[in-house]
């Protein structure tokens, strides 16, 4: 019994190798018993086969509880590196879900705080010489202020990871129709972004060549941001004195083409910041712009225009 319990420890535990030996030793030594022992005789052969049966049943069981614990633990090792992939993945897409987030933020407070801040300040010029004029500019920032509550509101939701029922808990108490808050981040909101930015002071002219068709989600929502950034950068940076912004966009046949530029004919706003931004990387806009056109496969290029002022040039793969 020791022997036996010896060949499974050594077929269990040491390497291949060692437990082929070990099986040899134990062998030579169940034929050595037989061949030397002066108390064998012709009949004690008739054991040699179920002992070596037995030997061999205690060396394979040795064996298959080798390759079963090696089994498990690679198992386990895999386990434990399914799990550090799957928090990394985890930690990646937080991060990325972050950036987006903080990106579609950035967005909407920039332009249409912009917006409201350049109408509030024309409407405190003119609340005592034009009224009218003065109440038109407020109830353009109620109507910004809206659609920048409505956009944050639909980021809050996605964040929640259930947009309709904060949206329908949070406009429970408001008084206002819930489908007056839904988004219109897409290439026909840009018409409302124009007019925004017209409102503001600044002629938009906004023109779309090609024969428009429906675009993948992620596409419409970046050319919607870039055009929104641009705007914002031209009202931002220049104000009404820029003179006047052109928009186009371009659908060819397998690209989406991008342009705002502004003719530079006025100079800096009364803010006291330069006309338009330097493009050195400092700002965060052409950053976000610059992100969001990479993560579809196409390319931006903001630089000040060959006749004056600044050009933004989107190009999206579709």
């Amino acid at each position: 019994m020791a022997v036996l319990v010896a060949l499974y420890t050594v077929a269990a535990r040491a390497r291949t190798a060692w437990a082929v030996g070990a099986l040899g030793v134990v062998e030579a030594g169940l034929l050595l018993g037989l061949v030397r022992s002066p108390y064998a005789g012709p009949g004690d052969w008739e054991v040699f086969a179920p002992y070596t049966f037995l030997i061999l049943l205690c060396w394979v069981t040795g064996l298959y509880v080798k390759l079963r614990r090696s089994f498990v633990v690679g198992l386990e090792e895999q386990n434990r590196w399914l799990e550090r992939e799957r928090d990394a993945r985890a930690r990646a897409a937080a991060a990325e879900e972050r950036e987006r987030i903080a990106r579609e933020m950035h967005d909407v407070v920039a332009h249409n705080i912009s917006v409201m801040v350049v109408q509030a300040e024309g409407a405190t010029y003119a609340v005592e010489q034009d009224p009218g004029r003065a109440r038109s500019a407020m109830q353009t920032v109620a109507e910004t202020g809206r659609s920048a509550l409505s956009e944050v509101r639909g980021i809050l939701g996605a964040l929640r990871g259930s947009g309709a029922e904060s949206r329908e808990g949070a406009g429970a108490g408001d008084g206002q129709d819930r489908e007056a808050y839904a988004p219109r981040s897409g290439i026909g909101g840009l018409d409302l972004v124009a007019e925004q930015v017209r409102a503001a002071g600044l002629p938009v002219e906004f023109t779309v060549v090609g024969e428009e068709r429906p675009l993948p989600t992620g596409v419409e929502l970046a050319a919607f941001r870039v055009v929104q950034e641009a705007l914002t950068n031209a009202l931002k940076h220049a104000g009404p004195a820029a003179g006047r912004v052109r928009v186009e966009v371009e659908y060819g046949a397998r690209e989406l083409t991008l342009r705002v530029r502004d003719d530079g004919a006025g100079g800096p706003s009364g803010a006291g910041v330069s006309v338009h931004p330097s493009g050195d990387g400092r700002g965060q806009g052409l950053i976000g712009m610059r992100e969001r056109v990479s993560v579809h496969g196409g390319s931006l290029r903001a630089s000040p225009g060959a006749g004056g002022g600044f050009e933004v040039v989107a190009t999206l793969p579709l």
